[in-house]
């Protein structure tokens, strides 16, 4: 980055309001630490509401994350002073950033600890949650006593997600038939037996307990 003649434009997108994490903050801290010419805005939640619509219009598909909204405000913003970007997005999915990852890590550890009975624990515990309205619960119970590769995939797109376990229902024969051969899961599979992902896990956990990092449930 030294090396470059200009310097290199950085944009974030942050919320107004008590009720979110404004992650503004530690983005000018990395743009103070590079040098970058950094731009930002907030957004509240009138805008929120009303670029719903326009925003959905652009998309190719549908998008489970409100995130979506922001991206659409940071791009508006980026349009301004460049033609293309590269997207922070999937860093806390590269690195374990999201408490899911840890939280997974200690069910495996129960999971294992449970033995024959942690799938029986787990529908128990999943049911508990059905009935109860208790959304971790449920997808945490029907994540106990499957492997870990299988609940990496992200924080909204695991298989215990409302959209993955009902997606027979949303998707046409057609395209099942098409994607049967194509497995997130599979190929998650594969790289943790190659990186030994527990303990590349292990290590981003403590990082961000060392920093006090705060994340996003």
């Amino acid at each position: 980055m030294k090396a470059r003649p200009k310097k290199i434009r950085t944009f974030t997108v942050g919320f107004d309001g008590d009720q979110v994490i404004d992650e503004r903050p530690y983005a000018r801290l990395v743009a103070e630490k590079f040098g970058t010419e950094h731009y930002d805005l907030s957004i509240t939640s009138q805008d929120f509401w009303i670029f719903c619509l326009p925003t959905f219009r652009t998309l190719e598909e549908p998008v489970c994350e409100p995130p979506a909204v922001a991206l659409y405000y940071v791009s508006k913003l980026a349009r301004k002073h460049v033609k293309a970007l590269l997207s922070g997005e999937g860093g806390d999915e590269a690195f374990g950033g999201y408490p899911t990852y840890p939280n997974m890590m200690r069910l495996a550890q129960i999971g294992q600890a449970a033995g024959p009975f942690a799938r029986m624990a787990g529908a128990g515990v999943a049911l508990a949650g059905r009935i109860s309205a208790d959304a971790a619960r449920e997808r945490y119970g029907e994540a106990l006593g499957q492997p870990l590769s299988s609940q990496y995939s992200a924080r909204t797109a695991g298989p215990t997600t409302f959209f993955n376990r009902n997606a027979r229902r949303f998707l046409t024969p057609a395209f099942l038939r098409d994607t049967e051969s194509v497995s997130a899961a599979r190929y998650i599979a594969s790289l943790t037996e190659t990186c030994q992902m527990s303990r590349c896990l292990t290590r981003c956990s403590m990082w961000i307990q060392r920093r006090g990092c705060r994340t996003i449930s």
